[in-house]
């Protein structure tokens, strides 16, 4: 028990450092100052993700679920900003181009631009993963839980 209590904590101040880094900054004057602030914003961003997950996947709790899901929302919402103003940078050389036009392949899954529809589908993504890694499957007809078999035994039933 102690230890999701750590682990909670320790996410939380993980998304207070994420929101508290994002205060305002200059504007870039160029191409080359837009991708240094926005390799720092991803690496801290990124950084905070995995470990956001890596918790989620490992300790599956509701609160775990709900930090990884913020964590989440606000990674998809800095990518894809970042990737829309990218659009406004042309690179002096053929690096900076290369790393502009790379940008937008960062979305993979762009998340809404709508703050609210954005944590609602950083919400559903962190409850399916919750679901599949705490899923059991109970065979038809069986009404005691205790026949229900998890991932673990399901996995050396098929092995």
């Amino acid at each position: 028990m102690k230890i999701r209590v750590i682990l909670t904590m320790v996410l939380l101040a993980m998304a207070c450092l994420t929101s508290c880094s994002s205060l305002e900054e200059r504007a870039p004057k160029n191409a080359k100052e837009f991708l240094d602030q926005t390799d720092k914003k991803l690496t801290v961003s990124m950084k905070n993700l995995n470990t956001a997950e890596w918790v989620q996947n490992n300790f599956i709790t509701p609160d775990t679920t709900y930090l990884a899901s913020k964590v989440m929302a606000e990674n998809s919402e800095l990518t894809v900003n970042l990737a829309h103003k990218a659009k406004t940078y042309e690179g002096e050389s053929r690096a900076e181009k290369r790393q502009l036009e790379k940008m937008s392949l960062l979305l993979t899954m762009p998340g809404p631009q709508d703050s609210v529809k954005n944590r609602k589908l950083a919400s559903l993504i962190s409850s399916l993963g919750s679901a599949y890694g705490s899923g059991k499957y109970c065979p038809s007809g069986s009404k005691k839980k205790s026949k229900c078999l998890g991932l673990n035994e399901l996995e050396k039933v098929m092995n």
